[in-house]
């Protein structure tokens, strides 16, 4: 799928997707763009894609998934995306393993 064609079906200008592709964005103090809520699940939908996955990508609470406890009662906000990120793909590979296991 398209820049275009992708910006077309979730109804924003093509500039806004490559940004957020880009993670750049000259309109926010950051510099880094942010897709809102209804963009998050716009994206889901047309990319099929789970929508918690998008978004966590910008910094919007999981809809879906609750934490667990065992999870929930560590500070994450020491933690900045690339911990998060590596947090989240050695769970990912746990899953993995368990479901080879089956």
């Amino acid at each position: 799928m398209t820049q275009e064609e992708l910006a077309a079906a979730v109804g924003v200008n093509v500039s806004y997707i490559s940004n957020l592709e880009r993670d750049f964005s000259a309109n926010t103090k950051s510099g880094k763009p942010r897709a809102g809520e209804d963009l998050c699940a716009k994206l889901s939908k047309v990319l099929g894609v789970d929508e918690d996955i998008i978004r966590v990508e910008y910094d919007w609470a999981p809809k879906h998934s609750p934490i667990p406890p065992e999870l929930a009662s560590i500070g994450f906000d020491d933690l900045d995306k690339d911990d998060l990120r590596e947090i989240a793909d050695f769970i990912r590979f746990r899953k993995s393993q368990k479901e080879k296991e089956k």
